[in-house]
Parts: structure tokens; sequence; C-alpha cells
């Protein structure tokens, strides 16, 4: 997740969200009705994020039955009446979109198998606590991906047949496994033309547990 501001306005019903966001040129999140805005992210994020989505589009080039999403698409947490932008997603499967009032414009993805969240030093504990408990709300969802976009570390969370497992990937020679898309990437792919430092630059100790 970029760095974010919270907006001084009334709180908004996720439909007045939609609408509001329709015609907006910056792009938002809703936490508990209350808008906030997604501010600029630094290159490494960018670039984690970028290496990601690169990595998704390769895998399901020749057809897998899954296929990446856009950084643009707002995913839908269940339960929660919130939106979120996930850094990259995917979806196995025919995709389904929450009907919107008034509009035929497809914004508001509901079913996720995978969502990848590049961490932020302002939004940290938020992705790694509140936002994941949102994710997994969400029925589809399989596997939630952090990543620190300053130093080698990656965090998957998968759900099983009762609860949730994570495992932390912290070698820059590890692969990252996603059993839930049959994709695996190297570390090195992740971080790819990333300038990496010893420790984290965004949060410390980077990761914890759902």
């Amino acid at each position: 997740m970029t760095a974010a501001r919270a907006l001084d306005l009334q709180p908004m019903t996720f439909d007045e969200f939609v609408e509001f966001e329709r015609n907006s040129d910056v792009r938002h999140e809703i936490q508990n009705g209350v808008l906030v805005a997604m501010s600029g992210s630094t290159v490494e994020h960018d670039d984690v994020g970028e290496n990601f989505r690169g990595a998704f589009r390769e895998a399901f080039r020749s057809g897998k039955g899954c296929r990446p999403n856009s950084q643009d698409v707002m995913v839908y947490l269940a339960g929660k009446d919130k939106g979120a932008y996930p850094d990259a997603t995917v979806t196995c499967g025919s995709r389904k979109f929450r009907e919107e009032k008034n509009s035929e414009e497809r914004r508001v993805l509901l079913n996720p198998t995978l969502v990848v969240e590049v961490l932020s030093k302002s939004t940290a504990a938020y992705d790694q606590k509140e936002k994941i408990d949102g994710y997994l709300s969400i029925p589809s969802l399989r596997q939630i991906v952090l990543a620190d976009p300053t130093t080698p570390w990656v965090r998957v969370i998968s759900r099983m047949d009762k609860g949730f497992s994570a495992i932390t990937i912290d070698s820059i020679d590890a692969d990252v496994v996603l059993e839930s898309i049959g994709v695996t990437i190297p570390m090195r792919e992740v971080y790819f033309d990333v300038e990496l430092s010893e420790s984290s630059r965004v949060v410390t100790p980077p990761g914890a547990d759902p």
C-alpha cells in the first residue's frame, strides 16, 4: 500500500465512495467510512509491485485459468464494506464484480484468489493487521503476499482447511512459492533492479503473525 492521508470529509457509505472514486483523479481507499487518499510511493515500492505484476503477466501469458488484474482494480473486503487497491491481484476462474448503481462499469472486484501488498512506512502497521483481516474476510482469497521494498523479505499468508498459515522468505536466493495460483517467483525476480538495504527502512521488525 502506498502512503496514505485521511481526508476531512463526512463518512460515506460504500456506494457513495464508489461514486466519489469514479469522478476522482486521485485513488482512495475507504476505512470505516473515512476516505484515505493514496499519495505517491517510493521508486522501490513501485519497482517491487511492477516486478510481481510482470511475473504474473508472464506466468499466465499462455493461459492457466488465472489472470492478473491491474493495480487500479479495487478489491471489495467482504463483510467490511471497505475498498482496497492491492499492488497486485490474481483471479483464477471467472472474475466477479460488484454491481454498481446507475453504472455498467466494472470497478470493484469481488473474488480475488491472491493479493500482493508492498509495504510502506506510513501504512505498514495497518497493512499487516487491519488490512489482512479485511482480505481474510473474502471467501475466494487463498493467499496474501506482503513484501518489504527495502530489503529481501516476503511473507506469504495461506488459507488452510482450518485457519491460516504464514511463512517468511528473507533470502535473496530463495523462491516465493504461490501454490494458490501455481506460480513460483525467485526472490531475485521480485527484487530485480531494486536498490536494497541491509535492514528494513519500512518496518522493524518487518512482519507479524496474522
